[in-house]
């Protein structure tokens, strides 16, 4: 088979692999939990924001392995240049749990009291905001 040949044979498998990975390239729908999960979001402010990255990771290896958590994210402000987002927190978090239980049985986990003791003290201010996706 000839160069020409080769290639026009190729076209439809080429074509496929162009649209799957073209594919690939746009966003990935939101994730959306089932009813009833409850997100748990926490703004800390932090007396000296030095701290910032040992909170991070403190939070990180505490709060997102303990078993009853469904989903967890942990970071600092993202800026925007828009004056009507917050900025007036060190770290947000938000920790998910697919029942009333789970929440509960995070509250009182033994990760979950030793960064609250740890941090509660450091922090300034400490902004909670429970939900429930109905």
């Amino acid at each position: 088979m000839d160069m020409t040949r080769t290639t026009i044979a190729l076209l439809p498998v080429m074509a496929v692999v162009m649209l799957t990975l073209g594919g690939c390239a746009h966003k990935q729908a939101p994730r959306h939990f089932p009813s009833g999960t409850i997100s748990h979001v926490v703004l800390i402010t932090l007396d000296d924001p030095a701290g910032t990255e040992e909170l991070i990771a403190d939070s990180d290896r505490m709060l997102g392995t303990i078993p009853s958590v469904v989903d967890y994210t942990c970071g600092i402000h993202h800026e925007t240049g828009r004056d009507t987002v917050r900025s007036d927190y060190t770290v947000a978090l938000i920790v998910t749990f697919d029942s009333d239980q789970g929440y509960s049985d995070y509250l009182v986990h033994p990760d979950h009291i030793e960064l609250v003791k740890k941090w509660k003290p450091q922090a300034t201010n400490l902004t909670i905001y429970d939900f429930m996706d109905d």
